[in-house]
């Protein structure tokens, strides 16, 4: 396996970023409030195609593959642009992967907004759908169906931490079976697993973001004459975190290429990448602000907006720690099955 990334990975990573960075997120990102989303940066987005990057060609998308919407995610990340990329992604290839090509290009070509219900529906209803409060497009499950319901986002989002734009939706009207029984389960399945490493591209961005606006900082003040990244338990707290987004990087670029590539293990390594990246950007941005003093709390300074991100980001999944269990139950029997 070669995580080396190729000369058009590399323009991929370098473009969105450089968007980003001509973009002044932070601003939008404050002025976007609690709703969470920035229409106007959603449409620039999607004029560079970017929703259907890893959608298939015949569908309106690029064809490329999974890493490559995950190099996407990690720039939305890093800068915390308040759009709904990774929702839009897995929606756009689930739709595919089922021949629903009328729907699957409406969502690559940035027409409409899909998101995934994470949880089936109880008593008519998905909670807590992650961009709910501004997908025109939903899919999940009702029993041992797969159904994809279209309509009018209300644009109000649930309080949140992170002043994310979820919400409630109702299995309405306009619900539509688009697939049943075991082709639901393995559907939705591999849809958690593309959406729990984009979700981990995204925090791996958080974490690099969170760890940079550190480093400014404590290069840029001083106590006691000498710069404060001088100070050894903060250059080696820095060098930890240096190392563990590094390695959850490493990670989710592997469960991309073995999403991407159908190994056995490919479950697992989407949830171990999505526990990991977790768990490295609550880490990173909890001590970029503790660098940061008082001023870390304070809503003029950045760091706050990822601290809280971090926090709220993983918990769309449920119980993070659950995930351990997961990844337990799957090692388990993958080891029976070899």
């Amino acid at each position: 396996m070669d995580l080396a990334l190729t000369d058009e990975q590399v323009a991929v990573r370098d473009t969105f970023r450089s968007f980003f960075q001509k973009s002044e997120v932070f601003e939008r990102v404050r002025g976007a409030g609690t709703q969470g989303f920035d229409p106007e940066l959603w449409r620039a987005l999607c004029q560079m195609e970017a929703p259907g990057i890893a959608v298939s060609e015949q569908d309106g998308g690029d064809g490329a593959g999974l890493l490559d919407a995950a190099l996407v995610c990690e720039q939305v990340g890093q800068h915390l642009a308040p759009i709904p990329y990774v929702e839009t992604c897995v929606t756009g290839r689930l739709l595919s992967s089922l021949g629903l090509s009328a729907q699957a290009r409406r969502v690559a070509k940035g027409k409409a907004i899909g998101t995934l219900a994470l949880t089936p529906a109880v008593a008519g209803q998905w909670r807590f759908v992650p961009a709910g409060a501004v997908a025109d497009i939903v899919v999940g499950t009702v029993g041992a169906d797969l159904v994809c319901c279209e309509g009018m986002p209300s644009g109000n989002a649930l309080p949140n931490l992170a002043d994310l734009p979820i919400c409630h939706r109702s299995v309405d009207d306009t619900a539509v079976v688009i697939a049943r029984d075991a082709l639901a389960e393995s559907t939705v399945q591999r849809a958690r697993s593309e959406w729990r490493v984009l979700s981990a591209a995204a925090l791996v961005g958080l974490a690099q973001g969170a760890l940079d606006l550190g480093v400014r900082y404590v290069t840029e003040r001083s106590q006691f004459g000498v710069a404060l990244a001088t100070f050894q338990s903060i250059a080696h707290r820095l060098a930890d975190c240096h190392a563990a987004v590094d390695g959850a990087r490493l990670l989710c670029h592997e469960a991309a290429w073995s999403l991407d590539n159908e190994t056995p293990d490919s479950a697992s390594l989407a949830a171990m990448a999505f526990y990991f990246a977790a768990q490295t950007a609550e880490q990173v941005a909890g001590a970029s602000l503790h660098f940061h003093g008082g001023y870390g709390f304070m809503l003029e300074y950045d760091i706050q907006l990822f601290y809280r991100r971090a926090k709220a980001w993983s918990l769309l999944h449920g119980d993070r720690e659950a995930t351990l269990e997961e990844i337990a139950d799957r090692l388990d029997y993958t080891t029976k099955v070899a």
